[in-house]
């Protein structure tokens, strides 16, 4: 399985991921990871939403 080391969280569904297959796209100088092509594209339509969501602030809706 994945060693914790690797694990970062998808910012749109919250699912942990593997850094080394996940899919993932930098913005404002930090990398986000995603479980799916459906949360990259949640996260492109609104960037600024995700990353700043993932400096402390919560969402309730995710899509896995």
């Amino acid at each position: 399985m994945f060693g914790k080391k690797n694990l970062e969280k998808d910012v749109v569904c919250g699912m942990m991921v593997d850094t080394k297959t996940a899919i993932s796209e930098e913005h404002m100088g930090k990398k986000f990871y995603f479980c799916s092509n459906d949360c990259k594209k949640q996260f492109d339509a609104d960037p600024h939403k995700y990353a700043s969501e993932s400096m402390g602030h919560t969402h309730s809706s995710g899509c896995c």
